[in-house]
């Protein structure tokens, strides 16, 4: 019996040893009931326990991995139906201007021909009173002055000289009345088309900015909540070795205690 103590003394003292010396494997696979082969069993089952927490951690993640998965894939839905909405507006926005701007197109294109219509009647209503007033003052000065010849064509050269600075005139004042118009007409429009531009290209840059800005705060709450969970899973690894160090320790303060309690028994 003293043997067999002593044996076991010398396997609990040289248990720090194991791999290093060949003399305290052999005493710890010769004497069997000791123990350090408690504390061997007492150290696997603890490992079988952080295995099956280990797994349970993974499965865990797994289920994690996966509800993030889904949230992404719901996240890209409501993106993609986001855009066709955006899209069916904007196309939407695009028709309606195109509508105007035909309708405008045509009403302008309808008040020109109004226009040429108006000038050529005033144009022929000139003509005829033109040559109506002409031929009514030649006949009318053939039949009462055919003495005076010499004078009536002074005269009618003088009325032809007149007339025709009259009709210049008047032709001036018409041309320049028609002109200011159309220039007028031509700069409401532009004024009209550029701010119609200007509204579109306005409101187009505002979606596509609203757009940029969902999508960086879509991105800033994905990268802090990935960043949260590997802080925690940080966390709770640091928490788990210290359990295991505190464990360890544990363990070696009581072989410590049990090894000097023998020693004193002895």
């Amino acid at each position: 019996m003293d043997f067999i103590s002593d044996a076991r003394n010398l396997n609990s003292d040289l248990g720090r040893h194991v791999k290093k010396c060949s003399f305290s494997s052999s005493l710890s696979g010769r004497f069997y009931k000791n123990s350090s082969l408690e504390n061997h069993m007492a150290s696997e089952r603890k490992v079988a326990m952080m295995k099956e927490k280990k797994r349970q951690l993974q499965k865990a993640l797994k289920m994690e991995d996966k509800k993030i998965k889904i949230l992404e894939e719901k996240l890209k839905e409501k993106e993609y139906k986001r855009n066709e909405e955006i899209m069916l507006r904007l196309q939407m926005k695009r028709a309606a201007t195109l509508l105007q701007t035909s309708v405008r197109r045509h009403r302008a294109m309808e008040m020109l021909e109004m226009m040429k219509i108006e000038a050529e009647i005033v144009r022929f209503v000139v003509l005829f009173c033109q040559a109506a007033f002409r031929g009514r003052k030649g006949r009318h000065k053939v039949n009462g002055m055919r003495r005076k010849i010499m004078q009536q064509r002074k005269e009618n050269y003088a009325s032809v000289r007149i007339q025709t600075l009259a009709r210049k005139r008047i032709a001036r004042t018409l041309l320049q009345k028609r002109y200011r118009t159309l220039v007028l007409r031509k700069e409401k429009a532009a004024t009209r088309i550029q701010s119609i531009e200007r509204g579109r290209s306005c409101r187009y840059r505002l979606i596509v900015e609203t757009n940029v800005k969902i999508k960086k705060q879509n991105a800033a709450t994905l990268i802090q909540s990935r960043f949260r969970g590997v802080r925690g899973r940080r966390i709770v690894r640091e928490k788990r070795d210290k359990k295991k160090f505190m464990l360890q320790t544990k363990l070696e303060n009581d072989d410590d205690s049990a090894c000097s309690s023998r020693k004193q028994d002895r």
